[in-house]
């Protein structure tokens, strides 16, 4: 049986067997059969969509059809199984409701397996134009159908096409039924039916609406848990700023890679469900929120390469389960040590502002980037940190010595308040930014370092500066030292802006004469200076000089 255009429907008899079928010509309209009545408008352009089913329960079939408007329409068989005779139609019977929009592609089958047939029912597109089918449950029995109000995309099927026809059958013979969806395009789907749905318990309302809003949880309602084969197929997840005090069921993120959770108020978190995490960002933008991590497993994360969780409260750490990290920042916590042997391949490593004292990197030959100011520093080797492009360990009063001959690649180097009373720059040729404030020195040579272009040496004890061979310099910072001589004559004075960020030598009372390469310029821009101390272009003279 077929349905069509013009709402007739078309029988085509198996004269052959089950073996070898042969249909005669088709039949218009048989066993009594009479076209749907017209839509309410009075127009006759419907099409017909039947399907067989026993729907009073008495042995033969009866026909329901779908047609273009959404309805349904009942013809009884009051014949027999052998002999059919329909009755004329009987609109939306059985407490069908018409909710459907566009079309509508009846199939029955024992859904709830409660003994009676429900109704699912395919269309054309809902009214806002999405793929759609509606569910509807037989409350009455197998003999007096009643059916409830539809659901719409039920079982958490999820549909990519509109023109939904579904078809019911048990085709993987485990005695329940499975679906198969045909729709636009000419594409099938096959839904197998398995056991009942797993779900995870996402008691944080705050997160469970986060995964709503990201179409993860797909029941789309704060009832504190989502469908566990939603949150297991999850590759990526960035919940940014939520507020969020609880994430329990992030456990249930088999395939995460990526997690990003800045700034939300949990105090922990449970990755052991999480074997597959490559990147992790639990950082806060500050340390005044009293709802920090305090503490951290990722003992089960092993494929795990970038690790960031700025600004908590971890006061351990295990990373030996981690080889493959090749980024870490764990600035702003309460670490006491931190073990990175195992990390042979890690590029960047920030340990800024924690109570770290000691930390052997000799293993991590690979670093590019390490940053460990303001901690208790008492001794640092970066000997075999030959690709170091980037050092800072200023805030590290107790460090005393240092040594960057074997840096060769460094272009940043801040040692600023480190204790340092000397510091030996010649060999690193490519340093563009140096800062060494803050200590003890009386004596720094820069000349070898032609590629400078920030250079701070402030709050020192240093008696003379030659940056003449320095002409890519931006910044200078000299103030509060025992300067009596200053050259700065590179022919390039001009790179240097006339702010006091990039230009102060105040607090320098011996220090009379700058060399410069022009002296009316720099008395109009530099004006970051001691009242006694002057600007000239050809050669400077001192007291000095005349006594």
């Amino acid at each position: 049986m077929s349905g069509g255009r013009g709402t007739s429907f078309y029988y085509f008899e198996n004269t052959g067997d089950d073996d070898a079928p042969a249909y005669a010509a088709v039949q218009n309209n048989p066993f009594g059969l009479i076209n749907i009545p017209n839509n309410p408008s009075g127009s006759s352009d419907s099409d017909s969509f039947p399907t067989f089913v026993d729907s009073d329960g008495d042995g033969d079939m009866d026909i329901i059809s779908g047609d273009t408007y959404g309805d349904f329409h009942y013809y009884e068989n009051t014949g027999s199984s052998s002999v059919p005779q329909f009755a004329n139609p009987v609109k939306d019977p059985f407490g069908l409701t018409d909710e459907i929009t566009f079309s509508s592609y009846p199939t029955f089958g024992d859904i709830d397996n409660d003994g009676d047939l429900d109704l699912l029912s395919g269309a054309a597109r809902s009214s806002s134009g999405n793929p759609v089918f509606y569910y509807f449950e037989n409350t009455g029995s197998s003999t007096a159908p009643q059916f409830s109000a539809p659901i719409s995309n039920p079982f958490g099927l999820t549909l990519s096409t509109p023109y939904i026809r579904i078809q019911l059958g048990d085709l993987d013979s485990d005695g329940d039924l499975d679906i198969m969806i045909g729709g636009s395009g000419g594409n099938f789907r096959y839904f197998q039916n398995g056991p009942s749905p797993s779900y995870t318990q996402i008691p944080d309302a705050k997160f469970e609406q986060a995964l709503i809003d990201r179409n993860i949880d797909t029941d789309g309602i704060i009832n504190g848990r989502a469908l566990t084969s939603d949150l297991e197929i999850v590759t990526g997840l960035v919940t940014v700023g939520l507020e969020i005090e609880d994430f329990t069921g992030i456990e249930a993120f088999r395939d995460l890679e990526v997690l990003n959770i800045y700034n939300n108020f949990n105090t922990s978190i449970d990755l052991s469900g999480n074997g597959k995490l490559r990147e992790l960002y639990a950082s806060n933008e500050t340390k005044d929120s009293e709802t920090l991590l305090n503490s951290l497993d990722v003992s089960n994360n092993p494929l795990l390469e970038k690790l960031e969780v700025l600004n908590n409260n971890i006061s351990t750490l295990d990373l030996s389960n981690n080889p493959l990290l090749t980024e870490i920042n764990v600035g702003g916590n309460n670490l006491t040590s931190l073990d990175v042997s195992n990390q042979t391949a890690i590029l960047e490593l920030n340990f800024v502002s924690n109570a770290i004292s000691t930390i052997d990197v000799s293993q991590n030959t690979a670093l590019t980037f390490l940053q460990g100011n303001d901690n208790g520093l008492s001794t640092l080797d970066v000997s075999l940190n030959t690709n170091l492009t980037s050092l800072a360990v200023n805030q590290n009063p107790e460090l005393g010595s240092f040594s960057t001959a074997a840096n060769l690649s460094l272009v940043y180097l801040n040692v600023a308040d480190t204790g340092i009373s000397s510091i030996d720059v010649s060999a690193n040729t490519a340093l563009t930014e140096l800062f060494v404030g803050s200590n003890s020195l009386t004596s720094i040579d820069v000349s070898n370092n032609l590629l400078l272009k920030r250079l701070g040496v402030a709050f020192n004890q240093i008696t003379n500066i030659d940056v003449s061979a320095n002409n890519k310099l931006i910044s200078f910072r000299a103030e509060n030292n025992a300067l009596v001589s200053l050259n700065i004559k590179n022919s390039a004075n001009n790179l240097i802006p006339s702010t006091f960020i990039a230009f102060d030598i105040r607090n320098n009372p011996a220090l009379e004469c700058v060399l410069v390469d022009n002296a009316t310029a720099a008395t109009a821009n530099w004006g970051v200076k001691d009242a006694g101390t002057t600007f000239s272009d050809t050669i400077c003279y001192s007291a000095s000089n005349y006594t």
